[in-house]
């Protein structure tokens, strides 16, 4: 049973496609069995070997609707179910992609965006359990994961992006010279060659 309602989702929709609008990058659903995960960010970009355009993955990404403000945000930060922010840091760890999560702060005064970047390293503040109470279900309540607050940038304007757009473009290509950087520890006779199989006794 979601526990978001048709308002949340509206944040969350205003959120993604103010996003699109102030980064120029395109965010697509995730239609796969294999992800707990909605959304994807990416990136048009030029592959000189191949001489063509291609969409590249920048993130994967999650939008959440926030309704109490952003006084409420900046002192208590934000929340996330924790069966989402295992799915998303399963999936970073396992791409070596980042992940983004975006709130969008939506009451009758203020209409805001925060945006995260995460990796799966990256640590959580605590997981406590809540969630809503006004229907009395005990389904409604699940365990939660707190994210500080300084976790989180505004994105509210193409200045804002421009602010933060070497940061969130260039992580992917940092991380990926940091694990060649690793791998090039590796030894080359650590690993199995087709040779290596061959000699392997087969299975009865």
């Amino acid at each position: 049973m979601s526990l978001e309602t048709k308002t949340d989702r509206w944040r969350e929709n205003q959120a993604r496609l103010e996003l699109e609008e102030y980064t120029g990058l395109k965010v697509e659903k995730i239609h796969k069995d294999y992800s707990h995960i909605d959304w994807a960010v990416m990136k048009s970009s030029y592959d000189h070997s191949n001489s063509k355009w291609d969409m590249r993955l920048l993130a994967w990404a999650e939008f959440k609707g926030q309704n109490k403000g952003v006084a409420y945000a900046s002192q208590h930060g934000f929340v996330i179910g924790l069966e989402k922010w295992l799915h998303l840091k399963h999936m970073a760890r396992n791409t070596g992609i980042p992940f983004w999560i975006i709130y969008g702060i939506r009451t009758k005064e203020e209409r805001a965006n925060y945006l995260g970047l995460f990796w799966a390293e990256t640590p959580h503040k605590e997981i406590f359990k809540g969630g809503r109470v006004d229907r009395k279900l005990a389904s409604d309540l699940d365990f939660l994961v707190k994210l500080p607050w300084h976790y989180f940038t505004p994105l509210n304007s193409v200045q804002d992006y421009e602010q933060i757009k070497d940061r969130l473009l260039s992580y992917p290509d940092e991380y990926k010279r940091h694990q060649a950087l690793q791998m090039s520890t590796v030894r080359s006779f650590d690993h199995l060659d087709e040779s290596d199989l061959r000699r392997m006794p087969k299975l009865q």
